[in-house]
């Protein structure tokens, strides 16, 4: 893979007890706070602020769900891809108050459900189609030190422009607190999981500011995010703002839908082309490039690991 699209991850963790002063958002920003060598600065809000600013920009973004759902929770694809869609819509319906004699708007960005596709990897083909993807991880998490993490968010952007050009998602089925849709005390409700990780995906970071869904850590039973606060309103209406230049409408996403791993796109016969795709391959070794880092504003109570860079 071309070293020129690095990509970065949020982790959504179970943090029990978990108090902080209200603060600004943060917009995510290209630079890897566990790479020593990068020198990610923060401002005041704890915001990392080296590195460009990500987005999408294009007025629409396309994602896909796993074919398979989850098994263990009974959740069909379908069913998934409206719970997604539900979770995503709620940022791109925010109401962006206007400071002048305007008219408050919305976000200048909508989504779209391109339907279940069969990959179930996080990747990012740099020569051939692609899709957004958002799958549950049921049987195992894969990802040493992060077991208390209940979502994990991988971005892939151009370091250049911070344009965003693919993100998958994955959802931890295999925590030890179950997911739960009806506020339980002794789980995590999927429905606040899946809204805070539709924050990363449309590239917004952690913020300290109490009480809002985009704060790192989650108390048990809380089904508060599912709706947004002021501060992850004001966060996505800054990112997309109703006067920003636009330099897409199409909703597809890079290179066209691949409903294969490995950048396949389906062929007029019913079968698939192949394609190549290295995930986190780096072809320049002067500038290496990292799979994820956890922007974790705290620990989780019962393990006191931090998930680092994985090369």
């Amino acid at each position: 893979m071309n070293a020129k699209f690095p990509a970065i991850s949020a982790i959504f963790t179970l943090l029990l007890g978990l108090t902080s002063p209200a603060q600004a958002f943060c917009r995510t920003h290209g630079c890897n706070p566990a790479d020593a060598t990068e020198h990610c600065q923060r401002d005041r809000e704890q915001c990392i602020t080296t590195g460009p600013v990500l987005y999408w920009p294009s007025s629409c973004v396309g994602f896909s769900v796993q074919a398979g759902g989850s098994v263990k929770y009974g959740i069909s694809a379908s069913d998934f891809g409206t719970m997604v869609q539900t979770a995503l819509d709620r940022w791109t319906n925010a109401v962006c108050f206007a400071n002048d004699a305007t008219q408050d708007s919305v976000p200048s960005i909508h989504v779209e459900n391109l339907g279940p596709v069969a990959c179930d990897v996080v990747e990012f083909n740099t020569t051939g189609a692609n899709a957004n993807v958002w799958m549950f991880r049921d049987d195992t998490w894969p990802y040493d030190g992060g077991e208390d993490a209940l979502g994990l968010t991988t971005v892939h952007y151009d370091p250049d422009t911070g344009v965003i050009q693919d993100v998958d998602v994955e959802i931890n089925g295999a925590a030890s607190d179950p997911l739960t849709s009806d506020g339980s005390a002794n789980g995590a409700d999927l429905d606040s999981i899946l809204t805070h990780e539709a924050g990363h995906f449309l590239g917004l970071s952690h913020t300290l500011a109490t009480g809002a869904t985009m704060t790192a850590g989650y108390q048990k039973g809380d089904i508060s995010r599912r709706s947004l606060e002021p501060d992850d309103m004001a966060g996505i209406c800054a990112a997309y703002p109703s006067g920003r230049v636009i330099e897409s409408v199409d909703c597809a996403p890079r290179r066209g839908l691949a409903e294969e791993c490995g950048g396949a796109l389906p062929a007029p016969d019913g079968g698939s082309k192949s394609g190549s795709c290295s995930v986190i391959a780096n072809t320049n070794s002067a500038s290496p490039s990292w799979v994820a880092c956890a922007l974790v504003l705290g620990l989780a109570a019962r393990r006191r690991r931090r998930r680092h860079a994985r090369r």
